[in-house]
């Protein structure tokens, strides 16, 4: 059970989780083999396990548990995927032994057996003071920490964000050392789209579509957005609409889900749960009767030789029932994570900036584009394009603009960058609407 836990469990998988038990009775089932064992009886495990060799990694097994993570992960945080190579993680093993062995020699062992922890009352006693001073000392390190962190996204802390582009700032150009950087990088990550926030983005498994509405759920005025989640990236500044104009905004997304008639693939291999959340969005649409649909999404695979017309004819299907649909152009993807970027070179922003043609090019964009172009002369269809807002420059993309963080990862907005971008995509819906 153990063995088969080395190539069953991977990445993809919720850990520690159900999953956890083949180990975990794994380790029972042989500590229980052994325990009425002194590995005297030939092909017994115990005997393998009474050798001198394991019965030292035994011994260290503590110390290497609490040194292996952090040796590995601050390690890993210094590439840019967060993925240490090969022969650096072996290195690294190595090392860690090392300093499991000095933890085990000159603190586990001395204070196990040393006078300062002798006596089993005076021994609880102190390790009692000992656990409630050091839940104190952490507990300042917090309050401290919060008090001297950068704030976090909201009302308390507004940003310019892309209003900046718009009364003429160059992003590029003000890229400095210690600017302020809102949502923090550290924490960027929780900065997400309100239909994430809520639950309402479907995970891979869900297939029955569920919505998120924002605004006045009497207007008469409904927008329909609808794909992955690139498209519920879009609910940031949606909800700031739907609240100062009035509409009822609603959302319909999938992770990793683009609209289309073709089957997608995630990782190489079918996504069915894909396919028939796409099967049911006419229904959707149809119950809605919106006055517009915005759809976008992601670069992703899919089983159709022409990726374009099958995104096409998936949206002639859901225009019956809308008013209008509206092609809303992806935004342009950086090849690093914008936020572990930034926690890396806080003294040079400017280094975390990422090219424009390559990142437009890794994007939703083109197949979008191609789409929308296979029926550009539909009076029904319409385009909705905020990138000279995202990455205004030649060249390069900037990975702040505004004081405000553009990319949590290397592809989706902060919700705190996406909702300054509501007064230039309102005008443009605005501009669609019947």
């Amino acid at each position: 059970m153990i063995a088969v836990s080395l190539v069953l469990i991977t990445g993809a998988m919720a850990y520690p989780g159900s999953v956890a038990l083949l180990p975990v009775v794994g380790s029972a089932l042989v500590i229980l083999a052994g325990a009425h064992e002194d590995g005297s009886t030939p092909g017994h495990p115990a005997r393998l396990l009474a050798t001198r060799p394991m019965q030292w990694v035994g011994d260290l097994s503590y110390s290497l548990y609490l040194v292996h993570w952090p040796v590995l992960t601050l390690a890993a945080w210094r590439f840019p995927d967060g993925r240490l190579p090969l022969w650096l993680g072996l290195i690294l093993a190595v090392v860690s032994v090392g300093l499991a062995w000095a933890l085990r020699r000159w603190v586990e062992v001395p204070a196990m057996h040393g006078s300062l922890l002798a006596g089993r009352r005076r021994a609880l006693t102190r390790g009692g003071l000992g656990m409630a001073a050091v839940a104190a000392a952490g507990a300042l390190a917090l309050a401290a920490g919060a008090a001297l962190a950068p704030a976090r996204p909201g009302e308390e802390s507004p940003v310019a964000g892309a209003r900046a582009v718009m009364d003429g700032q160059d992003p590029m150009a003000a890229l400095a050392a210690g600017m302020r950087i809102v949502p923090d990088p550290a924490v960027a990550k929780e900065d997400r789209s309100p239909a994430h926030v809520a639950g309402c983005q479907l995970g891979y498994e869900d297939v029955e579509p569920e919505a998120c509405e924002f605004g006045d759920p009497d207007s008469e005025t409904v927008i329909l957005v609808v794909g992955d989640s690139h498209a519920s990236q879009w609910t940031a500044p949606l909800e700031v609409l739907a609240e100062e104009r009035g509409w009822r905004v609603v959302s319909h997304t999938k992770a990793s889900c683009v609209v289309t008639t073709a089957g997608v693939l995630e990782d190489g291999e079918p996504y069915p749960e894909c396919d028939e959340w796409n099967r049911a969005l006419p229904d959707v649409v149809d119950g809605l009767d919106p006055d517009l649909v915005l759809v976008t999404g992601a670069r992703r695979e899919t089983v159709a030789e022409d990726p374009a017309a099958a995104m096409a004819a998936a949206w002639r299907e859901l225009t019956p029932a809308a008013g209008r649909l509206a092609v809303l152009m992806d935004n342009p993807r950086s090849d690093t994570s914008m936020s572990r970027c930034l926690e890396q070179h806080r003294d040079d922003p400017a280094a975390c900036a990422y090219g424009k043609a390559e990142g437009i090019e890794e994007s939703g964009a083109p197949a979008l584009q191609a789409a929308a172009a296979s029926a550009a002369a539909d009076p029904q269809w319409g385009l909705v394009d905020v990138n000279h807002l995202v990455c205004p420059g030649e060249d390069a993309c900037a990975p702040v603009i505004g004081e405000a963080l553009v990319l949590f990862d290397t592809n989706h907005f902060t919700a705190t960058f996406a909702r300054t971008l509501a007064p230039e995509l309102g005008e443009q819906i605005e501009a669609l609407l019947p």
